[in-house]
């Protein structure tokens, strides 16, 4: 038996969790939520670039804390649920590279701040989603 490595307990921390059960309350039959979904998952560089691979690797270790996909599979909406540890200074670079890299796709970008009211935002964040459909 392994023993260097072991389960953890929850994938989620206490914000994630109540987000994501809110999610999962509001949401629309027609969508799926996927949790802590690699960017490279559903993003990658265009492969004329010059940059590809540079730009692989520049995401290749990323995620979002959500991926909200309609009943195609297709992205729509990605989550960040931002608590106080992303105000520390190399978090706040990390997340200004992910701000700058959904900025030019055309898939919606959320932050959320832990402590706001979830069930608003999340009803928000449908409202503008729908809009845009």
């Amino acid at each position: 038996m392994n023993t260097d490595y072991k389960v953890v307990n929850k994938i989620f921390n206490d914000s994630e969790e109540a987000f994501f059960l809110e999610l999962h309350r509001q949401l629309p039959k027609e969508y799926f939520i996927f949790p802590k979904v690699r960017i490279i998952d559903f993003i990658e560089p265009n492969k004329k670039a010059l940059k590809a691979f540079t730009l692989k690797m520049s995401i290749i270790q990323k995620h979002v804390d959500f991926l909200i996909c309609d009943y195609y599979f297709n992205p729509i909406l990605a989550i960040e649920v931002d608590g106080k540890s992303h105000n520390k200074q190399h978090l706040s670079k990390s997340d200004l590279k992910k701000d700058t890299l959904f900025e030019s796709l055309p898939i919606n970008f959320e932050r959320v701040d832990v402590g706001s009211d979830f069930n608003i935002v999340i009803s928000k964040l449908f409202k503008k989603i729908n809009q845009k459909s």
